[in-house]
């Protein structure tokens, strides 16, 4: 190829950055579930069990730690969870590279950015990390009256055996969760602005990225989906997580926004959210209709961050452009 040609070949690569990057992070996704089938006979198949069992065995709850002692002590297969939860980063570092932007994508690692003071910031990750405190709390408080024998002891086995083990286990929880630590620097660090360029909003960037978001799971279920078919239980349950992943997603855009770009706001909320459900979920997640707790609170904070923020969400460049800039339509 000659230089003109790699010029012009990079040049539609980073104008359609980002539909490379959903395209490789799905691609990586079916890469995962399809490698399933040259595991040794029966591995794919008693994967997740044996996961359970491991964790239950040991007071575990699924996170990095935990599914990584597993790979390395009973099944090596385990790492392909990890590899999964890894592809929207993934993805994220091969596009930025690519397209000359990598260094960008790594300053979204920074707890703020440009613009933001530094006491600011401070006092919104204080926010958030006293309502983490509040939310898992009352999950731990809830366990503890509904009058199911054992839950609330198990809960705090999973957690380290104490209360003041399970407020530890809980923070470094924030940090340590699969979801959160894996996919963040790919969905709120390299997807979010870009929606955030090229759509009328940042409210209808993260509306359409929490849709995404949800799509991009879709290949977990090929496996329940081939042995049971498509069901309505199955639907509707779908239905409830892709409304779970458009709220979080919009809490999330709203912090990222406020804190310049930085990921730190969807690791802890993602992050935190997942280990309290994983953790201590049970008896006291589920509310009428099957939708869950977590569900509920943060459609109440998405309803709350509209209603305050507007279509903004808390983004100054986009305040500061006003709506006379309308969007590119290339993604």
């Amino acid at each position: 190829m000659t230089s003109s040609g790699s010029r012009a070949s990079s040049s539609i690569l980073d104008r359609y950055r980002f539909t490379a990057y959903y395209g490789l992070s799905l691609a990586i996704a079916l890469g995962v579930m399809a490698s399933r089938v040259f595991l040794p006979p029966g591995t794919a198949e008693t994967l997740l069990p044996d996961l359970w069992q491991f964790l239950g065995e040991h007071g575990l709850y699924p996170n990095m730690i935990s599914i990584g002692r597993f790979a390395v002590s009973r099944e090596p297969a385990g790492w392909l969870i990890l590899v999964f939860a890894a592809a929207p980063t993934l993805a994220a570092l091969v596009v930025a590279a690519l397209t000359g932007r990598l260094r960008d994508l790594l300053s979204r690692l920074a707890p703020w950015r440009a613009g933001v003071r530094r006491g600011e910031a401070i006092a919104i990750y204080a926010i958030l990390l006293a309502v983490y405190a509040a939310y898992a709390g009352l999950f731990l408080a809830a366990t503890a009256l509904s009058g199911k024998a054992g839950e609330l002891e198990h809960s705090l086995d999973t957690l380290g055996g104490t209360p003041i083990a399970a407020v530890g286990t809980l923070f470094v929880g924030l940090v340590i969760d699969e979801g959160g630590t894996l996919e963040e620097l790919g969905w709120r660090g390299f997807a979010l602005p870009r929606l955030n360029e090229r759509m009328s909003s940042p409210l209808a960037a993260a509306l359409a990225l929490g849709a995404l978001w949800w799509a991009w799971h879709l290949p977990r279920e090929i496996p329940a989906l081939a042995a049971e078919g498509l069901t309505g239980a199955w639907a509707g349950g779908q239905a409830l997580f892709l409304l779970l992943c458009v709220v979080e997603t919009v809490v999330i855009a709203y912090l990222c926004n406020r804190t310049g770009g930085s990921i730190w706001p969807g690791v802890l909320v993602h992050g935190g959210t997942n280990a309290v459900a994983k953790s201590i979920g049970a008896p006291v997640d589920r509310i009428a209709g099957g939708i869950d707790v977590r569900t509920v609170v943060l459609a109440v904070a998405a309803v709350v961050i509209v209603a305050i923020a507007g279509r903004a969400l808390g983004s100054r460049e986009w305040k500061a452009l006003g709506t006379a800039q309308m969007p590119v339509n290339r993604l």
